[in-house]
């Protein structure tokens, strides 16, 4: 028998130890009315497929003039010169007067007269195109999201303020958990307040299992195994480390996209209790996890499967379910963890998981369980998002289309809507965004720490609502500061490694 076969029976037991210890913990939803596609009666019992939960949502076949507001935005002059100069910044608004001066160390600074909304009506503003976002889908400016949550603020205001076991959970959490679980093919779903916390709950709950069958400290062999791609989220790393601390977990980290690296660990580590997890879209590189080769390596060595997958939900699949869609391997994956600040254009994070995993969760996972709820509004708005983002299909369609469009105009053999052109040095890229904010495009340099040193980048971002025209406009901008054919070298020979 295979230890991901064992995962439930693990979990079954880490549950009857955290009830005996009357440590387990409830979410019980408190009823709001007016939230029309769901009754009190069926907050207990919901079914995840609801066939009229967003039967008064409005949706569209193709763009609209509102949708551009996702990807275009105004900066005051100020601002402007202050990131033209790489000076920093506090977030200042409307400086009436503004001001270079080099100091003493030869470095430029900025001189800020008093705040002054005259700056507004002086139009002292720069209009920029955003290729920076993560909002892929421009479903932040979509009437029928907005709707939903103006409905509910007026409703209810921001709704119970207090964590989710306390009295901050209610029927339009449970119905956004509902669409979610649907969504990822899941048996159920648990809703965090971003999805920096999800995963840290998760993986902190994961290091629990190890620690409650051992009955305290687990010894070596009774801790939790996790192996981890080298390139995965900082909440991941920042959950490993959490657990690793506690003594509940071992660590291992396996090279980027290698599967023979992780084969490798796999069959090296003496612990039963496996998991892997993965960012499943990668946030700065672009690229894809190997989902098949996964898939093959869980059967092989039969651990617990466990994908970020913030980048790829609602951008990958015919119905928007992810990576795990798109490579038709949904069933075997045992985890999804997500976010709705990204191509759902809202906010908060949720683990899709079975009953059994979100309870123990629900049960051990710090994050969430000291986390105040997500606003009402907001899980109206993002729960709209959800069947938007599977309704209007176009806008899937259309972002794929991008990434052909940019493939076309610049030879570079990208294959999602993350575009990563490493330049190398800071100066470089820092030189290279630079340039572009002078033509109007938003976008920033990417550097240490968030890569590594070396390997600076610009990161560009893609929309369903960018036109063919937008990218003309930005890559005829990009050939002035990039090299297309020295990237399309690189680009080519790393995935030659894969």
């Amino acid at each position: 028998m295979e230890a991901n076969s064992y995962w439930g029976s693990w979990v079954e037991e880490a549950l009857s130890k955290l009830e005996s210890l009357k440590l387990l913990r409830s979410l019980r939803p408190i009823f709001l009315p007016n939230c029309n596609s769901i009754q009190p009666k069926s907050v207990e019992n919901s079914q995840l497929n609801s066939s009229n939960s967003h039967e008064n949502f409005e949706f569209f076949n193709g763009p609209h003039k509102w949708d551009r507001n996702s990807v275009q935005v105004n900066i005051s002059e100020a601002a402007f010169q202050k990131w033209l100069h790489d000076i920093p910044s506090l977030g200042t608004l409307h400086v009436l007067q503004f001001s270079l001066f080099k100091g003493d160390d030869g470095l430029m600074y900025g001189n800020e007269g008093a705040d002054n909304e005259a700056a507004a009506s002086d139009g002292k503003f720069r209009k920029l195109l955003v290729f920076s976002g993560n909002d892929y889908l421009g479903l932040s400016s979509h009437p029928t999201v907005s709707k939903a949550a103006i409905k509910a603020a007026r409703a209810h205001g921001m709704g119970p303020r207090g964590s989710a076991l306390i009295c901050g959970y209610t029927n339009y959490h449970r119905l956004l958990e509902s669409s979610l679980a649907d969504l990822k093919r899941k048996e159920d779903c648990l809703l965090c307040p971003t999805g920096f916390s999800a995963n840290m709950a998760f993986i902190t709950a994961v290091g629990n299992v190890g620690s409650l069958l051992a009955g305290g400290k687990p010894s070596m062999n009774e801790r939790i195994a996790i192996f981890s791609d080298a390139l995965n989220h900082a909440s991941i790393i920042d959950g490993i480390r959490l657990a690793e601390k506690q003594g509940s977990v071992v660590a291992f980290v396996y090279k980027h996209c290698d599967m023979c690296h992780l084969d490798a660990l796999l069959s090296k580590c003496p612990m039963k209790k496996r998991v892997v997890v993965t960012d499943s879209l990668f946030s700065m590189d672009g690229d894809f996890a190997p989902m098949i080769e996964l898939v093959k390596l869980r059967k092989k060595h039969g651990f617990l499967l466990v994908i970020d997958d913030a980048h790829a939900t609602f951008v990958c699949g015919k119905t928007g379910g992810g990576a795990a869609e798109k490579f038709n391997c949904e069933s075997d994956v045992d985890i999804c963890l997500g976010t709705l600040s990204k191509a759902a254009g809202c906010h908060g994070g949720f683990i899709a998981c079975s009953k059994k995993w979100k309870l123990l969760i629900q049960s051990r996972g710090r994050s969430f369980i000291f986390s105040t709820s997500t606003p009402v509004p907001v899980a109206a708005a993002a729960h709209a998002a959800v069947s938007v983002a599977k309704k209007e299909r176009w806008r899937r369609i259309a972002i794929w289309n991008r990434v052909r469009d940019f493939q076309a105009l610049t030879g570079i053999p990208v294959t999602s809507p993350i575009i990563s052109l490493v330049v190398g040095s800071e100066e470089k890229a820092l030189e290279a965004s630079r340039h572009l904010l002078k033509l109007g495009f938003h976008i920033t340099a990417i550097r240490p720490p968030t890569v590594p040193p070396n390997s600076c980048r610009l990161r560009i971002t893609l929309s369903a609502v960018h036109t063919v025209d937008d990218l003309r406009q930005l890559t005829n901008a990009l050939s002035k500061c990039v090299n297309f054919q020295e990237i399309k070298f690189l680009c080519t020979n790393s995935n030659s490694k894969l």
